[in-house]
């Protein structure tokens, strides 16, 4: 894939990005459902949610093509991946790696990046935080 700059690997797309980067992205046809956001819940095989949640049919799913503020920079291919809350009536309620709509609305919806069900590297917000560095701004990214 890197030798062709370009391709498809279990569930990830390699594309070439700007200024010559490569952007390593989920791959849309390989993203999950939508589904319930609750404690605990594991979407896409990538995210836990740790936050609390919220009661009234609230959905962790992909973001897809919706560019919310502080998205529209960002790659349509990799907002297609990227994790969203809707309300019950669909309207985008939370980005977490964004802090949209502010960090304390997406404060319920704390999630975790845990690959495989694997150790937990905090998203939004969190001590630690492994993940969601290039979507917030100010924030620098570990290399």
């Amino acid at each position: 894939l890197l030798a062709r700059g370009r391709g498809t690997l279990a569930g990830c797309w390699l594309r070439p990005g700007a200024r010559g980067a490569l952007l390593l992205l989920r791959e849309p046809g390989a993203v999950a459902p939508p589904l319930a956001a609750t404690r605990g819940a594991h979407w896409d095989g990538r995210f836990r949610l740790i936050g609390p949640g919220a009661a009234g049919g609230y959905m962790l799913g992909a973001l897809g093509a919706e560019a919310p503020p502080g998205a529209q920079r960002l790659p349509a291919a990799l907002r297609r991946g990227l994790p969203a809350i809707r309300d019950a009536e669909g309207a985008l309620a939370a980005v977490p790696g964004l802090d949209y709509p502010s960090r304390s609305a997406c404060a319920p919806f704390t999630l975790a990046f845990t690959p495989a069900g694997g150790v937990a590297l905090g998203w939004a917000g969190g001590e630690g935080e492994a993940t969601g560095h290039p979507f917030k701004p100010g924030r620098s990214v570990p290399i």
